[in-house]
Formats: structure tokens, sequence, C-alpha cells
């Protein structure tokens, strides 16, 4: 931008920043989501492009809400049950993962009854999580 007839429309702070190359604390948080990393949380605002990185790696769209309910963990078979698909993008932003509550009724479970879960325990069923993905954390010293 710096150099362009585009810099003419810049003012002095703004010049600086992109000399500087400091982009603020927030510099990924639009765009496009990519292969190699980590989705970005998904949030309740997500039927919108504008509103995070909810665009798709590739192609020239917004992220379908399935596509979005398997990156949160929803089984692939689940249904929204709504007539408008922007509610479908809220409900899924609202959502707390499937798998994080399934472990956390399994820790709950632990609590009340001294019942600790098995790595099976911790595998919503439907789901890609399989009890060979999990590994044991040595305990703390």
């Amino acid at each position: 931008l710096v150099g362009s007839p585009a810099e003419q429309l810049l003012n002095p702070a703004q010049r600086k920043i992109i000399e500087d190359g400091k982009w603020g604390s927030h510099p990924d948080v639009y765009g496009r989501m990519w292969w190699d990393e980590p989705a970005r949380t998904i949030k309740r605002e997500c039927g919108h492009v504008g509103n995070g990185r909810y665009a798709h790696p590739e192609q020239d769209r917004l992220c379908t809400v399935r596509e979005m309910a398997l990156l949160q963990g929803f089984p692939r078979r689940f249904r929204f049950d709504v007539s408008i698909i922007g509610n479908a993008y809220r409900h899924l932003g609202d959502a707390v993962p499937p798998l994080v509550s399934y472990q956390l009724a399994a820790l709950c479970k632990w609590i009340l009854a001294g019942q600790p879960p098995t790595a099976k325990d911790l595998c919503l069923p439907g789901t890609s999580l399989r009890v060979g993905d999990i590994r044991p954390v040595a305990a703390a010293e």
C-alpha cells in the first residue's frame, strides 16, 4: 500500500502502522480458515464472513452450517431444528461443543459417584475422536 496511489488516502497514523508492520493484537481475526491450522472459535455471529474467520479456505464463500458443525464436533447426522439458516449459525455459535459436554458429564459422574472415566467414556459416539487418540499425561511431581 505504501508507495501506491492509495497511499494518498492514508493518514500519518495509518502510514506508520503499515511501515512498522504493527497491525494490532488481532491481525488474523477476519478472513479465511486454513487447512493446516486449527479452526478459530466459532461464535454466535458466525453466519457472516465479516464477523470472524469463517470463509472457506479455498472457495469464495462462507463455510456451511454442516462444515462448522463438524468443526465443533457435532455428529454428522445432527440436524438443527430451525426454519431460518441464520438461526442455525446462531445455535452453532452458542453451543458448547458436544464432545466437551460429553466429557464434562463424565467428569461430573466421577465427582458425584467416585467413578473415574475410562478413555472410552471420553469418546462421544458418532464423532471422530477414538480411544487411541487419547494419550495419558505423566503425573506432575
